[in-house]
């Protein structure tokens, strides 16, 4: 069985002397790539997330991950970073005693709601030195990796020509450019929707692109939130025509790199 590698376990809080932790077990997750355990010591609760090598992969940059955890961390919206490689291939947080979200409550009125906040509070937040997603980059990385495997390439190219082309029509649409979460699913959302916001876990997909970016997301993971759109974008503050229009755009990339992504196997997008 797979276990914390030993000088890691010396970062954490209460085994810095080489005392062993009171408990440590795997968290489920992780697809494959990543690895989480919860570390309870004398000093605390946490979390420690350990990325496997390769630790970049297409769409997921492991320093992007850790700049963008700590930011939404600093403004309440994701679980306090207490130490951390300075590449990101390691992050430990403390433990969040509060369970995840189900999917029913995500596509209630409440959980709309409640999203919507945070993904504003999110989406404010100033990002400006990070660099910004290239979906159509992504998309040929990974069909760079689907070109090394034998079979018909025909529709790999009809793929990536049309992500190629939405990508270069929402950058004529839009500038706008903030911090996206990349993979908003019921199970990266711990706490209530009512009377709290609730604090956002898993930051590897995050993404600074148009705001539209993590509805587009939530569409893909969830179309039974298709007759809830309209209170979703009010929610958001994303109901504009202009919004709706980009917003179109930005589901057929998503949708277009998630099926990718299951053709490649390599960690990223998933549904």
């Amino acid at each position: 069985m797979e276990s914390i590698p030993a000088e890691l376990i010396l970062r954490v809080p209460g085994c810095e002397s080489g005392d062993p932790p009171l408990s440590m077990r795997p968290l489920a997750g992780g697809r494959g790539v990543n690895s989480v355990w919860r570390v309870v010591t004398d000093a605390g609760d946490f979390v420690l997330r350990l990325r496997h090598e390769p630790i970049d992969r297409p769409g997921s940059v492991s320093r992007f991950e850790l700049a963008s955890h700590c930011l939404a961390a600093a403004a309440g919206l994701a679980p306090p970073v207490v130490d951390s490689a300075p590449d990101g291939r390691w992050v430990l947080m403390q433990f969040v005693a509060a369970p995840a979200w189900s999917d029913s409550q995500l596509l209630s009125e409440a959980g709309i709601d409640a999203l919507g906040e945070i993904l504003r509070r999110l989406h404010a937040l100033d990002c400006g030195t990070m660099a910004r997603m290239d979906a159509a980059g992504i998309a040929r990385d990974h069909v760079a990796v689907l070109r090394q495997r034998p079979g018909d390439a025909g529709p790999t190219a009809v793929a990536l020509a049309a992500i190629e082309g939405d990508w270069h029509e929402l950058g004529r649409l839009s500038d706008r450019a903030v911090l996206n979460h990349g993979d908003l699913m019921a199970a990266n959302l711990l706490g209530p929707a009512a009377g709290a916001c609730p604090l956002l876990v898993d930051w590897e997909y995050a993404q600074r692109a148009d705001p539209t970016w993590d509805v587009a997301c939530l569409l893909d993971y969830y179309p039974d939130l298709a007759p809830r759109l309209d209170r979703l974008l009010r929610a958001c503050g994303l109901a504009t025509a202009d919004d709706r229009h980009i917003l179109a755009l930005q589901r057929r990339v998503f949708t277009g790199l998630n099926r990718l992504w299951k053709q490649t196997g390599t960690g990223n997008w998933i549904s």
